[in-house]
């Protein structure tokens, strides 16, 4: 048996960690009004991870002279992009079980709190982002003008498009499937940042962080080129959305400003912190993976000119580099999420195993 000191020093561990694996098992009679309420969290919402936030620190990245910043600040979402708080996992999924989204309007139950949205409350709790623009049901209305899908996309590109499509030749060979995948990987340094925010931050998604899909590639021409977008009937759709899947619960850390603005009590709840290394999205950490500049020689010179057909250039090796940076950062996103998962299901487990025990100790007869 494991000793009570052993016991505490792992609950301290836990608490330390900011992890949300809780001692106690949920008292959903406290966070749900009724019983139907208690089965649909049960069955569909209880074990579900939470997407981990992101946040970004974009004012560093201005001091450092990038350009994507300013096309946020264009679109009113630099704040939305900066925006952290501590979360709560149970109070998120309890959010999402009760959430309805009708006529532009969300509303959800909370321990004893009603959550009505409208798009101009939606909008003051999520720093002003605006409600007026290009949406037609959740995709774009695509009539911009100039606006061509494969030329947007080669217009980002770091590398050539014959560069490009001879990889997609030296790797698995040209598929009617891999034709058409758009790769992150071969953007320029500053819209591979503007797709990372996009795809974790703004419009989260839960898979193949590598590519990107039609509607992140409209809304990137659209940030590229200030056409205005209504971002809160986008976020609304998205949140509505992933409620009817199993996937990831994006939004924890606008959820947490929802549940303090309509005055949820988080006493008793399990607060997180975020982990920075996770969530922080800074421009040392773009800084570091660059390679550093240094000057050549004379007789590097020398050598380059006797022999540069033998020799890649320095524009191979960072395109290699950058190629290896993305490939690092989606396969660490991998299994991040399978860690949640990991730690999820055996939260769930752990849950169950307390219940069990709890319904003996209340079967075994009096002596």
């Amino acid at each position: 048996m494991v000793s009570s000191s052993k016991k505490q020093k792992t609950n301290a561990s836990q608490r330390s960690q900011g992890t949300s694996m809780e001692s106690n098992p949920l008292n959903l009679t406290k966070l749900l009004a009724n019983d139907n309420q208690h089965k649909v969290f049960e069955e569909h919402f209880h074990c579900i991870p939470i997407f981990t936030p992101k946040f970004g620190k974009i004012g560093n990245f201005e001091h450092d002279d990038f350009l994507f910043p300013y096309l946020l600040r264009q679109q009113n979402l630099f704040d939305f992009c900066c925006e952290t708080n501590d979360i709560y996992h149970e109070l998120v999924r309890v959010f999402y079980c009760n959430m309805n989204f009708r006529k532009n309007r969300i509303t959800s139950y909370v321990k004893g709190k009603e959550i009505v949205l409208d798009l101009n409350t939606f909008g003051l709790l999520c720093c002003n982002i605006p409600s007026k623009g290009n949406i037609v049901g959740f995709g774009l209305q695509c009539e911009w003008d100039n606006y061509d899908r494969k030329e947007s996309y080669y217009s980002m590109c770091r590398i050539s498009r014959e560069e490009i499509e001879l990889r997609k030749q030296q790797s698995v060979g040209e598929t009617v499937k891999n034709r058409d995948i758009l790769s992150a990987g071969h953007l320029k340094l500053e819209d591979r940042l503007l797709h990372y925010l996009l795809s974790y931050v703004i419009l989260p998604k839960f898979s193949n962080h590598s590519q990107i899909s039609d509607i992140e590639l409209q809304l990137m021409y659209a940030i590229k080129m200030n056409i205005k977008i209504n971002w809160i009937e986008m976020i609304m759709r998205q949140m509505w959305n992933v409620r009817g899947t199993q996937s990831h619960l994006p939004y924890a850390i606008l959820i947490t400003n929802f549940l303090q603005h309509f005055g949820v009590s988080t006493n008793g709840e399990t607060k997180v912190s975020l982990n920075l290394c996770e969530s922080k999205i800074d421009v040392e950490a773009v800084n570091k993976m660059e390679p550093s500049p240094r000057c050549p020689q004379p007789s590097e010179f020398h050598a380059q000119s006797s022999s540069s057909t033998a020799m890649p250039s320095n524009q191979m090796i960072m395109d290699e580099l950058h190629s290896l940076r993305g490939y690092i950062t989606n396969r660490m996103d991998a299994l991040n999420t399978q860690n949640q998962q990991i730690q999820y299901e055996l939260h769930c487990i752990s849950s169950k195993l307390r219940s069990m025990e709890v319904d003996e100790d209340s079967s075994e007869p009096e002596s």
